[in-house]
């Protein structure tokens, strides 16, 4: 890249993931965050979701989840990793997601958005973001219930 491409931001997205990233790395250094993870692990966004299933819905999640991971391995750029663990008896299931940044994981719900009522009518649902998000994805959470957990310590 030429000496202050990030002065391009408007139109390059090289440039607004620097940016994105050496805000993330400051932001952390300016609160007193202990990471030790290098830049690019900062603008790694995290989710844990926690699916409980209502009595016989568990099949209908699997079958919308099977879409949900057509669509992502299609569509989405900035997926590093999408996982689904279900518990022995299957009454429960967690599902981990890992992006590049918080570009990725706005460019994920729009790809998947439209699953995502009847996938919560399967069951009861709890979610965590792990990282540090930027403003427009902090906003997006904002009042969604969804607690935010910024980094202290990573290798």
């Amino acid at each position: 890249m030429p000496h202050v491409f990030q002065a391009y931001y408007p139109i390059l997205d090289e440039a607004t993931a620097a940016l994105d990233r050496a805000g993330q790395l400051l932001s952390a250094h300016l609160t007193g965050s202990q990471t030790t993870a290098g830049p690019e692990q900062l603008s790694e966004i995290k989710g844990v979701n926690r699916f409980k299933f209502h009595e016989g819905k568990v099949e209908e999640f699997k079958r919308l989840s099977a879409q949900a991971m057509d669509i992502v391995s299609a569509k989405d750029t900035g997926t590093l990793q999408y996982e689904i663990y279900f518990s022995e008896d299957q009454s429960e299931c967690i599902v981990y997601e890992r992006y590049r940044d918080s570009t990725a994981v706005i460019e994920h719900g729009a790809h998947v958005a439209h699953l995502n009522e009847a996938i919560f009518a399967t069951g009861s649902v709890s979610s965590e973001l792990l990282g540090e998000p930027s403003a427009e994805l902090t906003a997006r959470i904002a009042g969604s219930g969804i607690p935010l957990f910024r980094p202290f310590l990573s290798m």
